[in-house]
């Protein structure tokens, strides 16, 4: 199985969303790093394939909708 991926930036910086991976922690240390800015990820989507787990694409469909409801209030 492969990883489901948020896709920031204009699909510049992937961020793996499966086992082992922390994908919150990750997005976390891209904002933090200014390597890009915050405004960025209301453009974030997911990326999935056929192999990728159902369960990490869900996954990073609540870390996106999370983000989007955030900027959005």
């Amino acid at each position: 199985m492969h990883n489901a991926y948020i896709v920031i930036n204009k699909g510049k910086t992937l961020i793996p969303v499966g086992p082992g991976k922390d994908a919150v922690g990750a997005l976390d240390r891209v904002v933090a790093n200014s390597i890009i800015p915050p405004a960025c990820l209301k453009e974030a989507f997911v990326a999935c394939w056929k192999d990728s787990s159902l369960l990490s694409c869900d996954i990073a469909e609540a870390i996106v909708s999370t983000i989007r409801f955030a900027y959005n209030s």
